[in-house]
């Protein structure tokens, strides 16, 4: 098995990786193939994921705005943020990755309090 990288652990101020060509003083040399470096960003991108699908949605990506209650002069009361794991999904009405409900609340026409909870 060829190694084709070097990467520094530094034990000794908790985990701080740093890439290097050499011997690393104080630490432990792993050496990685091109398949553990692989094994590695495949689990990275599946451990993030769900959170980066979050992360999207709440930037309005696959995004649905539904159930909007106005109050007589016409102010968002409340309503209801549903985010989708793909664009499909949200076409399809499945079933949404994540639900959040909005509420606001105004005083002389001003609003004075916003939120945004998952549900």
């Amino acid at each position: 098995m060829a190694d084709v990288g070097l990467i520094c652990v530094d034990i000794i101020d908790g985990g701080t990786e740093t890439a290097a060509t050499g011997p690393c003083p104080t630490t432990v040399e792993v050496n990685l193939t091109e398949a553990d470096k692989e094994d590695i960003a495949n689990r990275v991108i599946t451990s993030l994921s769900p959170d980066i699908k979050v992360i999207l949605g709440l930037v309005q990506s696959n995004f649905q705005f539904t159930t909007q209650i106005y109050d007589a002069d016409g102010n968002l009361v409340s309503g209801k943020i549903n985010i989708y794991s793909s664009t499909a999904d949200l076409v399809s009405d499945a079933t949404p990755l994540k639900s959040f409900s909005v509420s606001a609340s105004y005083a002389n026409s001003k609003l004075i309090d916003y939120k945004v909870i998952e549900d």
